[in-house]
């Protein structure tokens, strides 16, 4: 949390219009790409949470931070913090998504109307 929240404050300043796409996208497709007990399932999702969370720590635009980021690896981290506690739900992981992709979206529309 505190690794993405201050990627999040670099990060709100220099996203761009095709980058929040990519996150709407990356999240779509977690929500598709259905459930079920193959391995490859859950490979799957792994792969498309990584690419969110790097998507957002690569549109933060500061090399020292993405170098840090992957150097703890700290994305398949993120993805297998619930280990132990069972498959993620995925209906909680994309909500929480959202809920990042709506921030992001708001703050966006904040910095636009103050130029």
């Amino acid at each position: 949390m505190i690794i993405e929240s201050s990627i999040a404050t670099a990060m709100i300043q220099k996203i761009t219009i095709e980058e929040l796409d990519k996150l709407k996208r990356l999240n779509d497709s977690i929500r598709c790409h259905g459930e079920g007990s193959v391995f490859e399932n859950h490979t799957l999702f792994i792969s498309l949470n990584i690419d969110f969370h790097k998507t957002i720590v690569n549109a933060a635009g500061n090399n020292l931070i993405n170098e840090m980021y992957t150097s703890l690896n700290y994305g398949p981290y993120v993805t297998r913090f619930p280990e132990g506690n069972g498959i993620s739900d995925l209906n909680s992981v994309c909500g929480e998504h959202d809920e990042i992709i709506c921030a992001i979206e708001e703050k966006i529309l904040i910095c636009i109307s103050k130029k």
